[in-house]
């Protein structure tokens, strides 16, 4: 085993003065050496009549001629040898020969060795027959295999429990997300930062595959469909939908307007309307999925896939830039709180400000475990986490109990998402830590793009009310160029003691203020249907959220 090492690794360093080693021990008196040094060079002269005797040395009672034949074996790839591998895997018990076995399985990589594998993995407590068993699952791609990959994520020892990340990221489908997302829970950090990662790798392809068919027609080719797109269009309805049938399915292609996809009488047809602009995915048992088929791109607004927002897109925005812009002005040593982090949407524009952001310590704040994990995930990938003197994510009590002097705050799209009961702890907290002359930054939708059931949009009246004794607001309303009404409103922290019963009684009274805008606007002539349902739907949302506080009141006192 160490003279096949060798001779491979003389063989690498491309040295000249390998060469005449290298010839020399072509002549080694070991067969299983010479036919290892051959494997340098090429598959080995008379492989057929050699394979005997490799097999052969899988039952040697020498171990390391038997793990010497596995690596060969493994290497050459041929899988008349899958199960003679199979049969040392489930009754040698020795560890290094089985680690060595399931390397050799993986790298032939045959769906036969699946089945074995897995009760290997379930079975035997050798953390590096586990390790490699876990590998090989991965390296194989077998679907039975992500169940026992997921028991492997949660092992006690950290070295098993790490090797699965890749192999389920690459593995995993929609249908096991809420297995993951179980995971997600876990009190042990390893496997929940794990977890959030295989989930992250999960939602990157469900984007994809919606992107391709919102954009089916351009996509998809649909003048290759029947054609080279047809595993494409099979995998989307097997992996998104879970049609099981759909594998080997034949596709059908009527009048451009109708591709139908049959298997064993079960069907689905793709209709795409006369403007070409919609398509329309049904099922045999009625079921229906409504798709855009736009032979150009659609553009998302800022949003990439990975969910953070695009910094050149905007950097153009000629608010968004100009709060960005501001940070150039920061002096040394600055904090900057970036509460409501999200995926990173902010660090992906602070990442283009390049030398002025290295004076400034970042603080991401978010209560999603999962965001944190994205935020910090992009500030690694973006290498702006580099860049910045300091770049920590953290969750709201934990940010609240630190003794941290912040410089500069940023509330993006997050207000309208606190509840009125969480919100004037929320605020007395982080009044209480920025400085006086410094600034908070909020930027909110005046009218919600994605209506939730117990959101509650605000004005700039609101954060006058708010906010007066405390700072000097600046609201600014302004249109994106996208229909998109939002508002940004600036605060300088005046030099003045704020308690936390004073902002209760300002958040109540912001509050109180919304509910007779609303009722108000209500009450006028000649109002749409939608927005008589919008109304609707905050004015009950405010009565609840005012309803929630007092109640919690009531209990405090």
């Amino acid at each position: 085993m160490v003279r096949i090492a060798a001779a491979w690794a003389l063989n690498e360093s491309g040295d000249e003065k390998a060469a005449k080693p290298l010839i020399e021990v072509q002549h080694d008196t070991d067969p299983l050496v010479r036919d290892g040094v051959a494997l340098v060079f090429g598959k080995p002269i008379g492989w057929v009549a050699k394979l005997k005797l490799l097999l052969r040395a899988l039952k040697s009672s020498d171990p390391t001629m038997r793990i010497a034949a596995a690596w060969i074996l493994g290497e050459v790839g041929d899988e008349k040898v899958v199960e003679p591998l199979i049969y040392v895997l489930r009754h040698d018990d020795n560890p290094l020969v089985q680690k060595g076995v399931a390397w050799a399985l993986g790298k032939i990589g045959d769906e036969r060795a699946a089945k074995p594998l897995i009760e290997v993995l379930y079975n035997n407590d050798s953390p590096m027959v586990r390790e490699s068993v876990a590998w090989a699952l991965g390296k194989i791609g077998d679907k039975r295999a992500v169940e026992p990959l997921i028991c492997a994520l949660q092992d006690d020892r950290s070295k098993v429990r790490l090797v699965p990340v890749s192999e389920l990221k690459s593995l995993c489908r929609s249908i096991h997300k809420e297995k993951i997302k179980a995971l997600c829970e876990s009190d042990n950090n390893d496997v929940a930062s794990a977890a959030f990662e295989i989930l992250h790798s999960i939602e990157l392809k469900e984007q994809e595959k919606r992107k391709i068919f919102k954009e089916l027609k351009y996509l998809l080719r649909w003048d290759d469909i029947p054609g080279k797109d047809n595993n494409r269009l099979l995998s989307y309805l097997r992996e998104d939908h879970d049609i099981v049938w759909a594998e080997h399915a034949k596709i059908r292609k009527s009048n451009d307007t109708t591709i139908s996809i049959f298997r064993d009488g079960n069907s689905a047809e793709i209709r795409i309307n006369k403007t070409g602009k919609k398509a329309t995915l049904q099922f045999s048992d009625g079921g229906t999925c409504d798709m855009n088929a736009l032979k150009k791109k659609v553009e998302s607004g800022y949003t990439t896939p990975s969910g953070v927002m695009d910094a050149e897109k905007m950097r153009t925005d000629p608010h968004l830039g100009a709060l960005v812009e501001r940070l150039r002005l920061v002096h040394d040593n600055s904090v900057v709180v970036d509460y409501g982090c999200g995926k990173g949407a902010f660090l992906g524009v602070m990442k283009t400000l390049e030398e002025e952001i290295r004076g400034i310590h970042y603080i991401g704040v978010d209560i999603s475990r999962g965001n944190r994990f994205l935020t910090r995930r992009f500030a690694e990938s973006s290498v702006i986490g580099d860049k910045l003197k300091s770049c920590h994510c953290m969750k709201p009590d934990k940010f609240f109990n630190e003794n941290i002097d912040v410089d500069h705050a940023f509330f993006s799209h997050v207000l309208h998402e606190i509840h009125l009961k969480y919100l004037p702890e929320i605020l007395y907290h982080l009044l209480s830590k920025v400085k006086v002359g410094s600034r908070i930054t909020f930027l909110e939708q005046r009218i919600l793009v994605e209506p939730e059931s117990d959101f509650v949009t605000w004005s700039a009246d609101d954060f006058d009310i708010l906010f007066s004794d405390f700072a000097e607001v600046s609201p600014r309303p302004y249109q994106t160029g996208r229909g998109h009404e939002l508002i940004s409103v600036d605060l300088e922290r005046l030099n003045t003691d704020v308690s936390l019963e004073s902002i209760r009684k300002r958040c109540l009274e912001v509050y109180e203020h919304k509910k007779e805008r609303v009722e108000e606007k209500l009450r006028a002539h000649g109002l749409s249907e939608a927005e008589d349902r919008y109304l609707s739907a905050l004015y009950k949302n405010i009565n609840l959220q005012l309803n929630e506080y007092l109640k919690s009141i009531r209990i405090d006192e």
